[in-house]
């Protein structure tokens, strides 16, 4: 499951959420956040709404992200991370490392 916010101004935020949570668990942080911020939140695979798949991995999971980036045409994100998410986040930072701007 994906939820987006497009907005035309940055920053684009792209959470990642824990272990054996959904993208729920960033509900109250976004309605927290202003809304010119665009904002995605995604299901891991096996986690919240999503399939699983055998043999995931850190950089198989950050490929998903980076697979969803592409589809949705983002090319400029801050990405904010808990637990696992995080380490996907870290993943794809040399990746992105000229998209990952301060948030700020």
């Amino acid at each position: 499951m994906v939820i987006a916010r497009r907005r035309a101004l940055p920053p684009m935020l792209v959470f990642g959420n824990s272990r054996g949570t959904d993208l729920r668990v960033w509900d109250r942080v976004c309605t927290r956040l202003p809304a010119a911020w665009g904002i995605l939140r995604h299901d891991k695979r096996g986690h919240g709404l999503s399939v699983a798949r055998a043999g995931l991995s850190i950089e198989s999971m950050a490929d998903d992200v980076e697979m969803l980036l592409d589809h949705l045409g983002i090319t400029r994100f801050a990405g904010v991370g808990l637990s696992v998410g995080g380490l996907i986040m870290q993943r794809l930072a040399p990746r992105w490392g000229y998209a990952a701007p301060r948030a700020g």
